[in-house]
């Protein structure tokens, strides 16, 4: 049995939501900047943070999302379901 390669749908309203939530999208030359910004830089480098969804830690390669809520910040790693779940949930 083949595994299906097809993405799941995104949905455009729940992008515009990521961007209207000041959600972070990390791009690699800003991310060092921005985990000291918030106070997380030495947390993720010290293997202290977890994916929000699936509990693998968080490094500087692996972030995908940075996600405020509650007052304090969701990360989400390189993981495309990881992605997905988390657009679903916090948006």
């Amino acid at each position: 049995m083949q595994k299906s390669t097809k993405a799941p749908d995104i949905d455009e309203e729940k992008i515009e939501k990521l961007i209207q939530n000041e959600f972070v999208a990390v791009i690699d030359k800003d991310i060092e900047k921005k985990l000291k910004e918030i106070g997380y830089y030495k947390k993720v480098v010290r293997g202290e943070v977890k994916c929000a969804v699936c509990g693998k830690t968080i490094t500087l390669d692996n972030i995908s999302l940075i996600i405020p809520y509650n007052g304090e910040y969701l990360f989400i790693c390189d993981d495309f379901k990881c992605y997905v779940e988390a657009l679903e949930r916090w948006t």
